[in-house]
């Protein structure tokens, strides 16, 4: 029972991984995985069995999700672009007060942070010049995609 719930957490890990503004790592936060796999990837050497019994049923579930759950969200976005959108940038304003119970905010320039961060990708999409980055197959166009893989690596390391 523990490793279909393990799995399930995955799939959601996953979900959150192919939703634009969505960080796996900050589902993997909200379900209460994200400290146990850091740690189960931080000590591998010192109990490879246990950890990686408790990391299998999680990435089979990211996996998956990712694999099944793409073809949807494309479908979506190509039929129902608008009301996709909206949705999920209702999934990011609706995790904010429970990461905001988990972080103490000291000083008022914290709250501007906070704002920057937020309305960032807003301003991006102001100021768009129409045109899509289509990374090519030479040389720059596999470093710019390895670029982004480390970029996307990173985020799902570092909650939010």
């Amino acid at each position: 029972m523990k490793n279909i719930i393990l799995f399930l957490k995955g799939v959601a890990v996953g979900i959150g991984k192919v939703i634009p503004g969505v960080s796996g790592s900050m589902i993997a936060a909200l379900l209460g995985i994200y400290e146990n796999s850091v740690l189960a990837i931080n000590h591998m050497k010192e109990d490879f069995w246990k950890n990686f019994f408790f990391l299998l049923p999680i990435g089979c579930g990211v996996f998956l999700s990712m694999l099944f759950f793409s073809n949807i969200l494309l479908y979506f976005l190509s039929h129902y672009y608008v009301f996709t959108i909206f949705f999920f940038i209702g999934l990011i304003i609706g995790t904010v007060p429970s990461f905001r119970k988990q972080v103490s905010i000291k000083y008022a320039s914290d709250y501007f942070f906070f704002l920057f961060g937020f309305l960032l990708p807003f301003l991006f999409t102001v100021f768009q010049s129409g045109q899509e980055v289509i990374p090519s197959f030479s040389l720059f166009g596999v470093l710019f995609v390895i670029l982004l893989g480390f970029i996307d690596a990173f985020s799902m390391v570092i909650p939010g």
